[in-house]
């Protein structure tokens, strides 16, 4: 839909000539990349006879005289033309079950001394048609995609073989937004920590598992309601769950923004498992590419060569070595063995970890995502080692 320009419509003028122009443009925004429009954003033109405060206020309806959204705005302003700003939450006129179209209506402009006061009676309709309440910013998938999409996504989940992890899940309900923590012990709900307004707060009976939620995708596709799905490129949890107006995921409409394992010994168990099938089958001569994100010099994409199982060369993708700070650079670098060995010093000190992830080839064991955030300061290793998180874009073995 992008930017589109209202017509002027009829004003009433109190007192002082009209500080209303008439005109307005609106815009829906998404504010992140989670496939759905957070914002209705509505410009107002004004012209205002003097400097001062002046105050916006009004509503957005539906046709059928339903309220979706009450606009209130306060801004300074100079004499002259100048343009007042509001936000209508998205999810607000999603949920309000208002007709469309959507109306900019009764609005007022007024100085905080309300010697200067305009008003207009309409000023719709707004930009806001029915695929746009689906909150979808991209193209809907098709019945097949989207089958395909979850099936894919089962395959990784299952493939991971994850019973006890943690994740932050976006609860969309009545017009709030808010997160929830939420801990799965032995694939079942442990516990539910909830942040944001609570009217969109979820209750425990509104999360799901990650197994549950692709349950729901697949029963919202046959009901005919889903229109778009993406799931986590590693480990097949639900990334994008969007529906058609009248759909909600569940009661509460949640899915997945973070995602972490749980560091204890189901955690250790699974790592060991997987360091064990990869020496079984490892080469002792490889290389691979490694997308490093760990907020220091060191971030990018860098190739490593490992001979004889020993981390021997480390170029970025452009073949530069890494940047001399003093200390061998070598070490700044972890072989696969190297990662496995990182990873249980980290599942040491379990206090302080902030985020533990993983995730792994399934025919080699070899790990394709990594993720160990912790208090370093406080983790007893001298050094304390830097934190560990990234992805392996490819992997060669080499003949000796």
């Amino acid at each position: 839909p992008g930017r589109w320009r209202g017509q002027a419509a009829e004003f009433v003028t109190v007192d002082d000539p009209s500080i209303l122009t008439g005109d307005f443009e609106a815009e829906l925004v998404a504010d992140d990349e989670d496939g759905r429009y957070d914002t209705l954003r509505l410009t107002i033109e004004v012209d205002v006879p003097e400097a001062g405060r002046y105050i916006l206020s009004g509503r957005i309806t539906g046709s059928d005289g339903t309220s979706a959204w009450p606009i209130g705005a306060d801004e300074e302003l100079e004499a002259g033309r100048g343009q007042i700003v509001e936000d209508a939450p998205f999810d607000w006129l999603r949920d309000s079950g208002a007709t469309l179209p959507l109306l900019l209506t009764e609005l007022s402009l007024s100085s905080a001394d309300l010697n200067s006061y305009g008003t207009r009676t309409d000023l719709g309709p707004l930009p806001v048609a029915e695929e746009d309440l689906d909150g979808i910013t991209g193209p809907v998938m098709g019945e097949a995609e989207l089958r395909s999409e979850i099936a894919a996504a089962r395959v990784l989940w299952e493939g991971a073989a994850l019973t006890s992890y943690m994740y932050m899940g976006r609860v969309c309900r009545c017009g709030n937004d808010s997160f929830s923590l939420v801990s799965v012990a032995n694939s079942e709900i442990e516990s539910v920590d909830n942040f944001g307004s609570g009217g969109g707060a979820a209750k425990p009976d509104d999360v799901w598992s990650i197994p549950a939620m692709l349950d729901r995708a697949e029963e919202l596709l046959d009901e005919g309601r889903l229109t778009r799905f993406a799931a986590h490129q590693y480990l097949g949890f639900p990334v994008e769950v969007s529906t058609s107006r009248d759909a909600r995921f569940g009661r509460g409409e949640i899915w997945v923004r973070s995602f972490d394992l749980i560091p204890g010994d189901e955690t250790r168990e699974m790592l060991a498992e997987r360091a064990a099938l990869w020496s079984a089958s490892a080469p002792s001569n490889y290389s691979f590419e490694v997308r490093i994100f760990c907020g220091c010099g060191d971030d990018g994409d860098w190739i490593l060569t490992v001979d004889d199982g020993i981390l021997v060369s480390a170029v970025d993708d452009k073949g530069n070595p890494p940047a001399d700070d003093g200390t061998d650079p070598l070490m700044r670098f972890l072989s696969i063995d190297g990662i496995f060995e990182r990873l249980n010093e980290v599942l040491d000190d379990p206090e302080n970890i902030q985020r533990f992830n993983i995730a792994f080839d399934p025919g080699t064991g070899r790990p394709t995502m990594f993720t160990a955030i912790w208090d370093r300061t406080s983790s007893g290793l001298d050094p304390p080692p830097r934190d560990l998180h990234g992805e392996i874009l490819s992997f060669t073995p080499e003949q000796p």
